[in-house]
């Protein structure tokens, strides 16, 4: 059993381990994170609502193409879900995928008025994910600054 569990690890992917240590971050009944990867990938903090919000994959390419336009942070309501999104990127590389965060039960006063506190969740999602992919490649020099810096 713990061999099939070191090799469960080792096989894990970089994108998989941000998205967990990044869901870990949240409570259980707060908002709903998701995570889409370049690659077009999605992981969701709850499967059951984010289908609910984006039942089809043309709604969230279509939040996607907008963020990708320039149009970032960007709010919108869906039915009672507010939801508020952004481009995620380690420093000097290209969008390396998105970030969504749905506020259930949220009126569009609501949803606005959270803008700042959802943009410093985008800035920490950033910072999370370029140490997440630096130390999986390797770079010892991003934890030991990240663990200083931290400290």
């Amino acid at each position: 059993m713990e061999y099939i569990e070191q090799i469960s690890k080792q096989t894990e992917s970089s994108t998989d381990r941000f998205a967990r240590e990044l869901f870990d971050c949240f409570p259980q009944d707060g908002p709903i994170v998701a995570l889409i990867d370049g690659d077009g990938s999605c992981q969701a903090s709850d499967s059951e609502t984010f289908i609910k919000v984006f039942p089809t994959s043309q709604q969230l390419n279509q939040l996607c193409s907008r963020i990708q336009d320039g149009n970032e942070p960007l709010v919108t309501q869906i039915d009672s879900y507010g939801v508020i999104a952004g481009a995620i990127k380690a420093a000097g590389t290209d969008i390396f995928g998105y970030l969504i965060v749905i506020l259930p039960d949220s009126s569009p006063e609501m949803t606005l008025a959270s803008i700042e506190l959802v943009e410093t969740i985008l800035n920490q999602a950033c910072l999370l994910a370029q140490y997440t992919f630096q130390t999986a490649a390797g770079d010892e020099s991003m934890a030991e600054d990240f663990a200083i810096s931290v400290a």
